[in-house]
């Protein structure tokens, strides 16, 4: 991954959306509904998104993951795969910064942001819209204050992790400040506090996916 891809990633809020598909700890604005807002547009359908890990060290949890994703309880039909994926987990030491995991999405192999954390036009038009990912989750992070998401992470930090992001890949983003932590979801983050994580897609979770989807 290069500096050029890790600042684009970076974009960490923007006024109209959420840009920073991350597990950081800064919360930003998030669009209504817990969904990213326009002009970002998804092309995943119903069935064959394929998922596959890379970094092999937390395969089980990721596994695990598409599996919750793919389940009866949702519209989407998430499969693990070693080639042909449209979502991919990798892991590495992503320049030291203090971000646990993120995910890039593209639309048609081409990123949607430019350095300058401005959108490219490719995912955001009826034609082009997000259809591949990757996720990075960073070895070399140091989430100062939370201790549990250090480097090596235990099975329920990764397991937390894979869902996070891959609700990200699908369009999802933190819940306000207001409802907050009441909201049951993969998709809280640790800077807002919550006595609880959720490891397992909840009945929200799964209510929203199927709304969308």
């Amino acid at each position: 991954m290069t500096k050029k891809t890790l600042r684009r990633v970076l974009a960490v809020w923007s006024a109209s959306f959420v840009v920073a598909f991350l597990v950081t700890f800064v919360v930003g604005s998030v669009a209504r509904a817990y969904e990213f807002s326009p002009p970002f547009k998804w092309e995943w359908d119903e069935t064959d998104i394929v998922v596959e890990d890379r970094g092999y060290e937390y395969q089980s949890e990721i596994i695990g993951a598409t599996v919750d994703y793919g389940d009866d309880d949702t519209d989407i039909d998430t499969t693990y795969s070693t080639s042909g994926s449209n979502i991919i987990h990798l892991l590495g030491d992503y320049e030291g910064e203090n971000i646990v995991a993120f995910a890039d999405p593209m639309s048609h192999s081409t990123p949607c942001f430019d350095e300058d954390h401005y959108l490219t036009g490719d995912c955001d038009t009826s034609d082009n819209r997000v259809d591949f990912a990757y996720i990075y989750w960073n070895t070399g992070a140091d989430p100062q204050g939370y201790p549990d998401f250090e480097y090596p992470w235990t099975s329920e930090v990764a397991q937390y992790i894979s869902r996070h992001e891959m609700g990200h890949v699908f369009g999802f983003a933190h819940p306000p400040p207001t409802p907050g932590c009441s909201v049951q979801t993969v998709m809280l983050t640790p800077e807002m506090g919550c006595s609880t994580f959720y490891i397992q897609l909840t009945s929200h979770d799964n209510t929203n996916i199927n709304n969308k989807y």
